[in-house]
């Protein structure tokens, strides 16, 4: 079975869509990664949404990944930087955990 890459897409507002950091940028920037892994890829576009909360109830796309990779059906994510995961420290910290937790699962499979 191929690999998948998961890619993540957000700006945080209407007007960040505009300035040259678009949905469509990220989308062909995880695309061009895929591509070159050899791997299939799923988009999951947040659309424009804020990052600076400490929770992601306002984030439902994000939300949705996070479990999905929490239940072991996600092992590759791309994001086109940091920032568009969470703007957040606390966030992304977890977030980065749950990378690092899916990859040690992984790895012990192999």
């Amino acid at each position: 079975m191929k690999e998948v890459l998961h890619i993540y897409c957000r700006v945080s507002s209407d007007i960040q869509e505009e300035e040259g950091v678009s949905l469509d940028v990220q989308k062909e920037g995880g695309i061009k990664r895929s591509e070159g892994l050899g791997f299939k890829y799923k988009i999951w576009n947040e659309g424009s949404k804020s990052s600076k909360y400490d929770d992601i109830l306002n984030r439902p796309v994000l939300g949705k990944l996070l479990d999905e990779m929490d239940n072991g059906n996600i092992l590759h994510l791309y994001s086109h930087e940091q920032s568009r995961l969470s703007r957040n420290e606390n966030v992304f910290n977890n977030i980065t955990s749950l990378c690092t937790r899916q990859f040690h699962e992984w790895y012990k499979c192999r």
